[in-house]
């Protein structure tokens, strides 16, 4: 039972911890950049921003945008696909000089991918690891010749497992939807667009070999 109750609690923490790191690696691999332009040539309603560098975001996450003659209109704007146009709309009729601060990737580009893979790892590492143990708990159970027998837990200790796994579900859920939101605006970390699905899908199947485990017959190496 301690055994899977630490498992739980490093998947747990582990996806925990994949929130906390979002921001120190984010700032590891940003710099602030702030892009001034000029009056128009005639007044409008809308007006595009083009960006220098790629902004991180999809989103004006992190950005700023503020006009000469409406000051901060950063809820008017949206992020085109290409992260380099913000476009503003709804402004009062005016030439909207103005400032876009917002950040951008570093040129450190052989240290950013590998800090851009250290999320999607630690998703790998937290899933394999999980499934790996139980999966090594179920081979002792079916006869493995490792002590099958050491391996099953009483009836009460496998109900607790179960119950808390079950308890800690809808935990679970509420830190995928927490690292979705937060991940899916920075779209330059390697593989998270799939990660929390992985992680789901992971949990999953640590659950289903822990109550195969709690339930399945002894059987007992024998010549």
């Amino acid at each position: 039972m301690k055994g899977i109750m630490s498992n739980v609690m490093v998947y747990v923490f582990g996806v925990l911890a994949l929130l906390v790191a979002a921001s120190p690696l984010r700032d590891a691999i940003t710099d602030a950049q702030t892009d001034t332009y000029a009056v128009l040539g005639a007044p409008a309603t809308t007006r595009t921003y083009t960006l220098t560098d790629p902004h991180w975001h999809n989103d004006t996450t992190n950005m700023v945008v503020t006009s000469a003659d409406d000051g901060d209109v950063t809820a008017l704007c949206i992020v085109a696909a290409s992260r380099v146009s913000v476009v503003c709309t709804g402004m009062t009729s005016a030439t909207h000089a103005g400032t876009v601060a917002y950040i951008t990737e570093t040129t450190e580009s052989t240290l950013n991918i590998v800090l851009k893979m250290i999320p999607f790892f630690l998703v790998l590492g937290i899933v394999v690891t999980s499934i790996s143990y139980q999966g090594y708990q179920t081979y002792d159970i079916i006869g493995g010749g490792r002590g099958g027998d050491k391996a099953v837990m009483s009836i009460l200790n496998s109900a607790i497992v179960i119950l808390v796994m079950a308890i800690l579900v809808p935990v679970l859920l509420a830190f995928v939807n927490m690292g979705r939101t937060e991940y899916n605006t920075q779209t330059d970390f390697i593989g998270m667009t799939v990660a929390w699905t992985l992680v789901l899908i992971g949990y999953v199947m640590f659950f289903l070999l822990a109550a195969f485990n709690a339930i399945a017959p002894q059987f007992q190496g024998r010549d």
